[in-house]
């Protein structure tokens, strides 16, 4: 049963108070159980109801993924699994029903989550080759 926040106050006021659950049910007007329900809320805030999170259909085979993907690691760029080859091998190899956009959602973040920070695209529309190339020469002139 839910109660006025006014007397809610008025429960936790009689119960500081030493006043048993059931004078504080019988004054106020409500169960014996509600009584002691208030009286021991420590915060009277509502909580919003918690939501299961609904399993997707990759999650069973996230760990075959991820051990695909760590094993790429070591192989050359253009050797590793593409999102479209490991959505071929799960439905082929271990009978994945699920769509090929949540397998590339799930290959891109983790893609991004080993990323190293310094790696990134450099699209050189500062700086031409010419002048790169000039100041890698000035630089190895200070050095050496």
């Amino acid at each position: 049963m839910t109660v006025s926040t006014p007397v809610q106050q008025h429960i936790r006021i009689l119960d500081a108070q030493g006043v048993s659950w059931r004078r504080i049910a019988r004054e106020v007007g409500v169960s014996r159980q509600t009584a002691g329900k208030y009286a021991e809320l420590e915060d009277c805030s509502p909580k919003p109801p918690e939501h299961a999170k609904a399993k997707s259909k990759p999650d069973p085979f996230k760990p075959v993924i991820d051990k695909w993907l760590e094993s790429d690691r070591l192989m050359p760029r253009k050797q590793r699994h593409t999102a479209m080859r490991v959505w071929h091998r799960l439905r082929d190899e271990h009978g994945y029903e699920g769509s090929y956009q949540l397998v590339q959602r799930y290959v891109r973040q983790r893609k991004r989550d080993w990323r190293d920070p310094g790696d990134g695209f450099c699209d050189g529309s500062r700086a031409s080759r010419r002048s790169i190339s000039a100041k890698a020469w000035s630089a190895s002139r200070e050095l050496g």
